[in-house]
């Protein structure tokens, strides 16, 4: 049998005897008719699949929020990108410095 092949036999049965273990649980705890041993299954599973999708959803709000800062960091007048540390209410150096010209201009 080759590595993977038994690394996949061991994931099988964890996955089975994890099985086993759940539904041995629900039968002890149940008070044994189907509508409360079905309603346990389904929040047994519920849960796991909350388990499962967490590290996805955390991935996707880390996405987001990395796309959320990049866009932040557009330029609202010319919609071009700049340096964090160039930022004024949103706006680059060049736009800012275009925008004390025009101040300039318009005072003079």
């Amino acid at each position: 049998m080759e590595k993977w092949e038994r690394r996949q036999a061991h994931r099988e049965r964890a996955v089975q005897d994890a099985v086993n273990a759940a539904d041995q649980i629900i039968l002890e705890r149940s008070d044994g008719s189907v509508e409360e041993t079905d309603f346990l299954t389904a929040e047994v599973a519920e849960k796991l699949m909350e388990k499962a999708l967490n590290p996805l959803r955390r991935a996707m709000t880390k996405k987001d929020l990395e796309d959320d800062n990049k866009e932040s960091q557009k330029c609202r007048r010319c919609l071009q990108d700049f340096d964090a540390s160039d930022l004024m209410d949103g706006i680059c150096g060049g736009c800012a410095d275009d925008l004390r010209e025009e101040e300039k201009a318009q005072h003079a």
